[in-house]
């Protein structure tokens, strides 16, 4: 990660699910492309695939791709592809906030009930999630489920504790 007070670039892929600025991270050849490609694909937005550029601008991040990869998206074994001739219009987006990051991994999770986490970029806490990429998971459908997770806690309520409090009663 290259970065400074004010901008940083970034090797990930940058969509919008459920309108929800979502960064994914991971070693490379981990997955993060072919996510993309099922979640774009399931109707969310791409942003930026690779590089992705962030800056502030009031007082959030805001992240966009390099000028030079704009639109596209590279799938190991197939190549780049053109998100808008691929798909349609919609399924690309110049830039967005970024409200939380997802780290791909290859190690499953040992703890239940995962604590949230955060990261910083640019001075700014991100909410930060971990998630193992284990090829008979459904990535895609858990990412969207971590994003209205989010959009929920945003709301005000959060799983974890009621499913906690819902233990402790019994």
């Amino acid at each position: 990660m290259k970065q400074s007070q004010s901008n940083s670039s970034l090797h990930g892929v940058f969509l919008k699910v459920f309108e929800t600025g979502v960064l994914i991270t991971g070693a490379p050849g981990i997955g993060k492309s072919d996510l993309a490609l099922s979640l774009i694909n399931r109707g969310h937005t791409l942003i930026a695939d690779d590089c992705v550029l962030i800056e502030i601008e009031n007082d959030r991040i805001i992240g966009q791709a390099p000028s030079n990869i704009k639109g596209f998206l590279y799938l190991h074994n197939i190549g780049p592809i053109n998100i808008i001739k691929h798909f349609t219009q919609k399924a690309f987006c110049e830039k967005s906030f970024l409200d939380m990051h997802i780290q791909l991994t290859k190690t499953p999770a040992s703890d239940p009930l995962p604590e949230h986490s955060s990261i910083k970029m640019l001075n700014k806490e991100i909410p930060s999630h971990k998630l193992d990429n284990i090829c008979s998971r459904p990535t895609e459908i858990l990412v969207e489920t971590l994003v209205q997770s989010f959009l929920l806690e945003k709301n005000g309520y959060n799983a974890n504790l009621e499913f906690k409090k819902q233990i402790a009663k019994a």
